[in-house]
């Protein structure tokens, strides 16, 4: 077989371990084959922040298939947002997909810790009527979880680890935080070929958390790899003496969250990348044995965009399913009883279900409000090309952006933002954010979310 061959068979449709390659090859001798594939991903591979103990860094192979996961998992958090936006507030169709969303999310953390939970022990935990001690470790992932939204959003930090670790121990406050102990096993021992499965040397935590932290707060690399990132890392490192990866899910969902507050990422069921935990493992050594971020990039992406498509999908039929069964259900609650499972008063009913006209309003597509055009299209690029000549750090969709909403006095969203570009979720809140910082916006928090309004540039 030829050697473009191979890079096109092992790398471009399949990306393949060594060991997987000498599987398919059926020999074992394999050397100059994988010499070249090496070679090859090494000419597409860039270099990330993260490292091991020894301070070599681990890279990503980035080309048209990863390019794309990363821009099919953008895409389908935007979706996300925008379905999650379309159920009202307070509804039954809300309640109905938070409690199945929180349900699949403590399926996945019961496996992970082998906790034997039956589909009504997890509805007991969402609804705060479990007491067996049995199930204490997803009570407090529950109520980690809610208390997300509660926090206020900006760059992670060891603040937010730390609100979210005490509640996990079911502690008000800690007594101790990053893991100050070394855990020396077989594999720990061995000089060469250290595979750290039980977490690396306590020195060098904070130092490793640290970088972590300035990637995933700074980079622009994907939202998906720096989501990876910290599961690897978490996994990897592991700085606490427990809940490392319950953690790491926590992070993670911070992080799509964003600048939103009382948001929706709480509700996606992420922690399906876990689901699999001694394939993550190994796939996990794979990458610390070659420093090729590639292997576990691709095992997230897959599982993750899944995940966040089985959300979208349920929000799409409840929100359905609501309308469909608006008209006919009225004020009984046997009705609702029976469509929904759950018991409310005539009066709750009367507050849940919309009238038609405000359904109807939901529905149609929500219309972006102009400013008001006191200058001409001519001046307005003029305008973005003086910003653009005389701040080398602004990018030309920001500008373009800003110029036509730059009026003082008015509040601008990063929902504004992706509209007005055209552009996914994780563009728009690293471009105003990227605007606040450069001082063409200051960031405030109104109500539930942050908006940005212009100010005069220092």
């Amino acid at each position: 077989m030829a050697i473009n061959d191979l890079n096109q068979k092992y790398t471009i449709e399949r990306y393949c371990t060594k060991m997987e390659v000498a599987k398919s090859l059926g020999t074992n001798l394999i050397e100059p084959f994988w010499k070249e594939i090496a070679e090859f991903r090494s000419r597409l591979a860039i270099g990330l922040p993260i490292f091991d103990t020894a301070h070599n860094h681990f890279s990503l192979t980035y080309f048209d298939q990863t390019q794309a996961k990363s821009s099919l998992f953008g895409e389908n958090i935007t979706k996300y947002i925008a379905d999650y936006a379309k159920i009202k507030r307070g509804s039954i169709a809300e309640f109905t997909f938070t409690r199945e969303m929180l349900k699949q999310s403590l399926k996945h953390i019961a496996k992970l810790n082998k906790i034997d939970a039956s589909e009504i022990n997890l509805s007991n935990i969402v609804e705060d009527k479990e007491e067996n001690e049995a199930y204490i470790n997803l009570i407090r992932y529950k109520n980690a979880l809610l208390d997300f939204n509660k926090q206020s959003f900006g760059n992670v930090d060891e603040e937010f680890l730390a609100n979210e670790y005490a509640i996990l121990r079911g502690e008000n406050e800690l007594t101790s935080f990053y893991r100050m102990s070394d855990v020396v096993t077989n594999n720990s021992k061995a000089l060469v070929d250290r595979d750290y499965d039980q977490g690396v040397p306590a020195r060098m935590i904070e130092e490793m958390m640290a970088s972590l932290f300035e990637y995933i707060n700074n980079s622009n690399i994907s939202l998906l790899c720096r989501i990876t990132a910290i599961m690897f890392m978490f996994n990897y490192v592991k700085p606490f003496e427990k809940y490392n990866l319950e953690l790491g899910i926590l992070l993670s969902k911070r992080i799509i969250a964003s600048s939103e507050v009382s948001s929706p990422a709480i509700y996606l069921p992420i922690e399906a990348i876990l689901s699999d935990k001694d394939f993550f493992d190994n796939v996990s050594r794979e990458v610390k044995k070659t420093h090729d971020f590639t292997y576990i990039f691709n095992k997230g992406a897959s599982t993750l965009i899944e995940s966040i498509e089985l959300a979208s999908s349920r929000i799409t039929q409840l929100y359905a399913h609501e309308l469909e069964t608006e008209s006919k259900m009225g004020s009984d609650p046997k009705k609702i009883k029976e469509e929904f499972g759950i018991d409310v008063s005539v009066n709750e009913v009367i507050k849940k279900v919309e009238t038609k006209e405000e359904i109807q309003k939901r529905i149609e597509k929500p219309v972006i409000e102009k400013e008001q055009e006191v200058v001409s299209e001519k001046e307005l690029k003029a305008k973005m090309n003086d910003m653009l000549e005389s701040d080398p750090f602004l990018k030309k969709a920001q500008a373009h952006f800003y110029v036509h909403h730059s009026t003082k006095g008015r509040y601008y969203t990063i929902q504004q933002y992706i509209k007005f570009e055209n552009c996914v979720y994780e563009t728009g809140r690293t471009s105003m954010d990227n605007l606040a910082k450069l001082g063409y916006y200051r960031r405030e928090q109104i109500k539930n979310k942050f908006v940005y309004t212009p100010i005069d540039k220092e």
